[in-house]
């Protein structure tokens, strides 16, 4: 479940660098501020993670937790398949054995916790009826359609550097495409949820990785995406007219206020006459009396997702 992940430890015996640099095979780099040394060029060549020593002594591991693991138990940098919180936490005690590192002072500033399972090649038409994550009637964070993800296969909620968790939900299958990844067929009709934790408090890798806190976070993953909502078909009263019913859906998914100021200034800008706009009007004012007429039905492409996530669900819920 952790994917990527970013951890530091400030301070480290000289000795422990030097190590570090033979052992990580390491180049040294001229910059600005000084000498430092990293495995950019080399890293995919022994598991995938950039290690870095900064001009100022501090050692940096950043990247996928679950590529590491596949390609020591496969030879691949792959991280579609399952992958338990009890194997990130003996991957992680693997990874700082091979580093010859000690992994008191290291802190976890950044982590992914996401599960990917096949769902067929039907993910965009899914993707695009994902609406919001959270109770609906208590403020959920919406999900928008990525600026930066080609043909509208990856949704995320406000990902605003200020904010210390973003939820995402995409194809896998068409991000590793994108990346050129070789072997990205491999993914294909895989779906991959994700939550992504940033700027964290410096929290000591030593306790994040103890079973009970990595299983708390599983726990809360799945407690925040069994509210992931959907866009639903709407079943109204026999003769209500198409457009009311498209009305209807605006008040069930914006409310009353934001549905009314977007009639408003339509008429205001003289787009819908005067009579359709107080006709929309007492619709909206009187939605409170009416709206159990309206009935949501879960789409088929949702009951599919539904059934899917709760199998994947359970599966990691057992070990």
């Amino acid at each position: 479940m952790i994917d990527n992940f970013k951890i530091e430890r400030r301070k480290s015996p000289q000795t422990v660098l030097e190590r570090l640099v033979k052992i990580a095979y390491l180049d040294k780099i001229q910059t600005k501020k000084g000498i430092e040394y990293n495995n950019k060029d080399t890293k995919n060549f022994c598991g995938g993670l950039y290690v870095q020593i900064t001009t100022d002594d501090k050692i940096i591991i950043s990247g996928s937790l679950h590529k590491y693991k596949n390609y020591l138990c496969k030879n691949k940098l792959t991280n579609f398949d399952a992958f338990t919180m009890n194997e990130a936490q003996e991957t992680i005690k693997t990874l700082f054995t091979n580093l010859e590192l000690d992994i008191e002072g290291f802190c976890v500033l950044h982590f992914e916790i996401g599960i990917s399972f096949f769902f067929g090649n039907d993910l965009k038409e899914l993707i695009n009826e994902v609406l919001s994550i959270g109770n609906e009637y208590l403020n959920p964070k919406a999900f928008y359609l990525s600026p930066i993800v080609k043909d509208d296969r990856m949704k995320l909620t406000r990902s605003h550097r200020d904010l210390k968790k973003v939820f995402k939900i995409y194809d896998k299958h068409n991000e590793m495409k994108d990346k050129r990844i070789s072997n990205s067929h491999e993914a294909f009709g895989v779906l991959r949820i994700e939550t992504i934790y940033r700027r964290q408090e410096k929290k000591e890798l030593s306790q994040f990785i103890e079973l009970s806190n990595l299983e708390a976070l599983q726990d809360q993953f799945f407690k925040e995406w069994d509210q992931l909502n959907f866009y639903s078909d709407l079943q109204a009263p026999t003769g209500t007219h198409k457009i009311k019913i498209e009305i209807a859906k605006d008040l069930i998914y914006n409310g009353t206020i934001e549905v009314l100021e977007k009639f408003k200034k339509e008429f205001e800008n003289g787009t819908i006459t005067r009579r359709v706009y107080y006709n929309i009007k007492e619709f909206v004012e009187n939605w409170h009396n009416v709206k159990q007429q309206f009935i949501r039905i879960q789409k088929k492409i949702v009951k599919k997702y539904v059934e899917l996530y709760l199998l994947e669900k359970q599966y990691y819920m057992k070990i």
